[in-house]
């Protein structure tokens, strides 16, 4: 959580963003900066497909930190834009001391306008809300449609289901 710098608690994606949101610019900004660590899935290190992982985790090893999960939605608008400006969560915790950066992330607020960094913290959230949907619709197709498949295939079998209620 952002605590020193209590005027960055309250940054939220300007509507200028939401309203304009091009996603694909903003694909292209991620394309160029960020697919290198954490990968087309937006996992980095916690991609469990190999093929879809960062392929520069090939050389990264054990070192760390490791690329943040940016499905994960854990995190603010805030702790997003002011992490991508700053060089991650290490960047900005050197920063808050008054010390160098040394993490691996480049500090894009040097590299990126606002509107582009802003671009990124939309498309990480939309796209953490779609990996949401996403595993929410693994586990209905997973557990429930099967279920569904069963009831209709055996028409013998709907009366032992239908008094289940499933909650998804």
């Amino acid at each position: 959580m952002i605590k020193k710098w209590p005027l960055l608690q309250n940054l939220k994606i300007p509507e200028t963003i939401k309203t304009n949101f091009d996603s694909k610019r903003a694909e292209d900004i991620y394309n160029i900066n960020c697919v290198v660590c954490h990968g087309p899935t937006f996992k980095g290190k916690y991609e469990p497909e190999p093929n879809y992982q960062a392929k520069i985790l090939a050389f990264y090893g054990d070192k760390q930190p490791v690329p943040a999960d940016l499905t994960v939605q854990k995190y603010t608008d805030a702790e997003l834009f002011v992490y991508i400006s700053s060089g991650g969560r290490q960047g900005y915790s050197a920063r808050k001391r008054g010390k160098w950066p040394q993490a691996i992330m480049p500090e894009f607020g040097r590299l990126l306008t606002d509107d582009e960094r802003w671009e990124l913290v939309q498309l990480i959230k939309s796209s953490s809300l779609f990996h949401t949907l996403c595993d929410a619709y693994k586990v209905y197709s997973l557990f429930v449609c099967p279920l569904i498949r069963l009831n209709f295939s055996n028409p013998g079998t709907l009366s032992r289901w239908v008094s289940l209620d499933f909650h998804i």
